[in-house]
């Protein structure tokens, strides 16, 4: 675990990374950016691992997108100071070493 909102547990030859925010119907925020891009490095360096799984907790929302309250900053718009958090959790994601399978359950919303 990175922190309280992104849950890395390896089960077997899978890496499953766990959006931990049902409160907030798993809204993407940075701490939750952080979490899912720790998963993919973790997933690269381990030979092990064979997958990743991306889930998020709770019954209602796989994920609702990005944090409209935007606690975490992560998708500010400050032009002065860019965050490329975001940018980067994309790219890792794009390039990853390792098949991704998302398991949805509930809603699930994309661009904010």
């Amino acid at each position: 675990m990175i922190n309280n909102s992104v849950i890395l547990e390896k089960r077997g030859q899978a890496l499953w990374i766990t959006i931990n925010r049902p409160e907030k119907r798993n809204a993407i925020n940075g701490e939750v950016i952080a979490g899912i891009a720790l998963g993919y490095r973790t997933a690269h360096d381990d030979k092990d691992v064979r997958v990743i799984v991306l889930t998020g907790a709770g019954d209602k929302a796989f994920c609702a997108g990005a944090d409209l309250q935007n606690t975490g900053g992560a998708f500010a718009r400050d032009f002065a100071k860019p965050n490329v958090d975001y940018a980067d959790l994309l790219r890792l994601s794009q390039n990853a070493t390792k098949p991704a399978i998302a398991r949805v359950g509930g809603v699930c919303m994309a661009g904010g």
